[in-house]
């Protein structure tokens, strides 16, 4: 009878744990309840912020775009408007000023109505040719421009003149409702890259920008901007062609891991930007979020272990008071069972 009395649990001791064991249980449960709604909740800010940013670089790169084919409107204009298709030295003498003052430019060039080049700069080409003469009627700018097209392609070729990338930008020369010619320039990729990369230079290598083919105009790999490497394989890619703008995770052809991209497709140049993350920003924001978990886990079961210490002290008291009275009656000492009143 001595080992088992002394092999019971106080009362104290038993509510001291309920106490720990409730407070613990509703901890734990409370805890995973704020890590799933918080990395939802994270989730979502940073496609959000994805999204803002490829709008953003989107809308600077149509306006660019715009005001690039403003200039080159109003080149064609000054050449018709002087008829300087006629006056070759003094024509190749303003293509040469214009491609001074527009340094976005890396080619400008004008053909006549049959597609050869009877003003350009560079003059000479990598070769150490001259540029002038060569045949373009092949080109899609030069179709898209006599044939008036509403919405002309803005896609990367490979530049005849120097053998690299460039974005051409065409308008036609249109004299008494008859278009005799072409002026084109070749937009300088450095420059359209500066300027995706100045909207936030801090998630710059996180950007890719493709034109309406899948073609590499901006992209963290140097490599594949310099080749215009093709993009059209990647799934993000294949999405903005059915919807404008969105989000949706893809695996990225470059890094071979899996990445969530929030996308947006230009209506006026079809070129598509997104802003991607891979798994690794998640896990240091995940690690950092179970951190912060932890310790306010540990520092709440501290509070609560110190609380069912002092309410389990208070509420032990009675039921000690009634286990020594019943104690004392089953002794029979009537006159020791008494239990005290607390409010006397």
């Amino acid at each position: 009878m001595t080992d088992r009395a002394g092999r019971r649990i106080s009362i104290r001791t038993a509510l001291l744990a309920g106490f720990c064991l409730t407070a613990g249980v509703s901890i734990v449960f409370f805890g995973v309840q704020r890590y799933i709604w918080m990395t939802g909740t994270l989730e979502r800010e940073e496609r959000a912020q994805d999204l803002a940013l490829a709008r953003a670089i989107a809308t600077g790169l149509d306006r660019f775009l715009e005001n690039t084919r403003h200039v080159v409107d109003g080149l064609a204009a000054e050449v018709a408007e002087r008829q300087l298709l006629g006056q070759l030295s003094v024509l190749q003498e303003t293509v040469e000023n214009a491609a001074r003052r527009e340094l976005a430019f890396n080619i400008l060039t004008v053909t006549d109505d049959t597609g050869t080049a009877v003003a350009f700069t560079p003059r000479l080409n990598a070769q150490g040719a001259s540029n002038i003469g060569m045949r373009l009627s092949d080109r899609q700018w030069f179709k898209d421009a006599m044939a008036a097209a509403p919405h002309p392609s803005f896609d990367v070729v490979i530049g005849r003149a120097t053998g690299r990338p460039t974005i051409p930008v065409a308008a036609p020369i249109r004299w008494r409702g008859r278009t005799i010619g072409v002026v084109v320039e070749g937009l300088d990729l450095e420059q359209v890259r500066r300027l995706a990369h100045e909207v936030d230079p801090a998630r710059s290598d996180r950007l890719v920008v493709v034109d309406a083919r899948g073609r590499a105009i901006a992209h963290s790999s140097s490599e594949w901007e310099a080749d215009a490497h093709d993009l059209s394989g990647e799934a993000v890619f294949r999405a903005a062609q059915t919807q404008r703008e969105g989000t949706t995770d893809y695996d990225s052809l470059y890094t071979g891991t899996t990445r969530s991209a929030a996308f947006v497709r230009s209506p006026s140049t079809g070129w598509v930007v997104w802003a991607s993350r891979g798994p690794e920003s998640a896990r240091a924001k995940t690690a950092s979020l179970l951190r912060g978990l932890v310790w306010s886990g540990i520092a709440a079961d501290v509070i609560a272990t110190a609380g069912a210490i002092l309410i389990s002290r208070f509420l032990a008291r009675p039921f000690a008071d009634l286990a020594r009275a019943i104690q004392h009656l089953a002794n029979g000492r009537f006159q020791d069972a008494q239990i005290p009143d607390d409010r006397d």
